[in-house]
Order: structure tokens, then sequence, then C-alpha cells
């Protein structure tokens, strides 16, 4: 035995920090990820040459970081969110929340996520010293420059989204807004589970100097979740690649 498991376990830990999660060792090809603790402990197996590893082994190993080595419930998927309903817009269906975090001086900042539910692709991760609710409608016009505007906005019921401003923005733009009821984040699914990603990878793992520092780390780790994180409801595609499928269909659209 060239190492010990628990040592095994830790660097692939620190390579892809979410193990439950089924993108989590994608294929030297890129097309199909590993998924699920056993084919992870197959690679462990392989890399490490520990033969007579059990699986039971790698779920101790595992647990002793404090990971669970099991598969997500999948959420179900809410009604009309289909792909015919998306073709003839840029961004289909989009979901928007606000998350709060810190500097390492404790100064308080919040970020604006933004989802496609429908390609997965995360449209903004924004980071402000605090958001208004024009502010949030700069970076929805931002991007319907670049995307297209959407045909409904899924948002929970804060000052930001439920004022007057975002609610005339969606009027003027023939933006169905589709609040989520009081209590229920599942209601807003999709934004929900990228957010704690985010949080989990990103915002957690980093340790911000300055409002510029926060940005550009955002900004990476987004580049890098739509770009090289494969996606099994996108038939293993990430989600960038699931949307340049998209784009001659949505012409014909």
């Amino acid at each position: 035995m060239d190492r010990p498991l628990s040592s095994v376990a830790l660097d692939f830990l620190s390579r892809w920090p979410r193990t439950n999660q089924t993108w989590v060792f994608p294929s030297e090809t890129g097309q199909t990820p590993y998924q699920g603790i056993g084919k992870v402990w197959r690679e462990v197996r392989k890399e490490a040459k520990l033969e007579d590893v059990r699986l039971h082994d790698l779920r101790h190993s595992f647990a002793s970081f404090g990971i669970t080595a099991r598969l997500p419930i999948p959420l179900r998927t809410p009604r009309g969110w289909n792909a015919e309903r998306c073709l003839g817009h840029g961004v289909g269906f989009a979901c928007l929340r606000l998350m709060s975090d810190r500097l390492f001086d404790e100064r308080p900042f919040r970020i604006l996520t933004i989802v496609d539910c429908h390609t997965r692709e995360a449209l903004a991760t924004s980071a402000r010293t605090n958001f208004r609710a024009y502010q949030v409608i700069d970076e929805l016009d931002r991007i319907a420059r670049l995307r297209g505007k959407p045909r409904s906005i899924r948002v929970d019921n804060g000052p930001e989204f439920a004022g007057r401003l975002l609610d005339q923005w969606a009027y003027l733009n023939k933006v169905e807004l589709d609040f989520s009821r009081p209590g229920k984040p599942t209601d807003n699914a999709y934004i929900e589970a990228f957010n704690s990603r985010l949080r989990q990878e990103c915002l957690n793992a980093a340790w911000f100097l300055s409002m510029a520092d926060a940005r550009s780390r955002l900004n990476e780790w987004r580049d890098d979740y739509n770009e090289n994180r494969p996606h099994s409801a996108l038939g293993n595609l990430t989600p960038s690649a699931f949307a340049a499928l998209l784009e001659p269909a949505r012409k014909v659209a």
C-alpha cells in the first residue's frame, strides 16, 4: 500500500469538494463523468494501487472528512419549464437570488446570482456592497443585450424584487414575474442548488481582500461552472456546450 486511503481520499476532496454530486470526477475524454461513490472508489484504487480496498473503507474515509458519500435526491422539474417554450427566447426561464458574504475585514457585500433554468448556465454572479432594485434591473438589461429577454423570471419576495421598479420593467419588457411562496425556498430550487455550490466552493473557500478580488474570484468560478461542469440533466454536457447545441434551434424558432 503506497499511501493510506485517507490520504488518497483527501487528495480527491481537495480537488472536488462536493464529492456527493454526480459531476464529481469528469472522465479523461470529457464525455461522461464518473458518477457515484462506486466509480469514485474504482478511481481511488486505480490511482493509489490499492487492490484490496473495500467500498465500505472508502465511505468511512469520506465520513472522516465530514462528507456523506451518497447521491442527492433529484429535484422535480417544475411543470412547463421545457425546451419548446424556451427555444424562441435567449433565456427562457431565469432564476434570481441575492446572497450575502463578507470581506476579510468583516465588511459585508451582496451577490446577485442569475441562472438560466433550461441550460443551467450561470448568467451572473455580480457582487456589490449593496443591491437596490435599479441595480438588479441594470444587470437584467445587460443580460438581455447579450442573450435576449427572458420569458419568465422566478424570484423571492425580497424588497429588491417585489417593488415597483422591477414590476414596471417586467411589464414594459413583457416578462412574467413568478414569485416563490414565502417560506418555500424549494419553489426556486434551481437557484438554491446553484447558490449552495457557490457558497461551498467559492465563498467558504476564499478570503476576499477587496470587492475587486471578490468579483474576480466569483467570475472565475462562474466561468469554470459553465465551461467545465457536466450536468446529468443535460446529458452530461456542460451548460455552455448544451446552450451551444440549442443555438441553431433558437434561430429557427
